[in-house]
């Protein structure tokens, strides 16, 4: 279930970032995905460990095959520092 909170807000922050792109007949995830695949990579800084980690990434290369998802684990004493 972590994962899932993990990746929806990691959608809704970029769609929020490319939100005030210009009106256009995509919608603001599809704009985030064109700029990922330009982009080529995810990287996510969380306090979870890498073999949950492991769960995120299958899912996410299932769905998007075409952008390389990258893990950075801050641990939990660390995962202040991300906010």
């Amino acid at each position: 279930m972590r994962w899932f909170t993990l990746v929806t807000a990691v959608i809704v922050t970029l769609s929020m970032v490319f939100y005030h792109a210009p009106a256009s007949a995509q919608t603001p995830l599809e704009r985030v995905i064109e700029a990922a695949k330009k982009e080529g990579k995810i990287t996510t800084y969380a306090d979870y460990a890498y073999e949950e980690a492991k769960d995120i990434q299958a899912a996410f290369n299932k769905r998007y095959p075409f952008i390389k998802f990258e893990h950075v684990s801050l641990g939990a004493a660390m995962s202040w520092l991300a906010c």
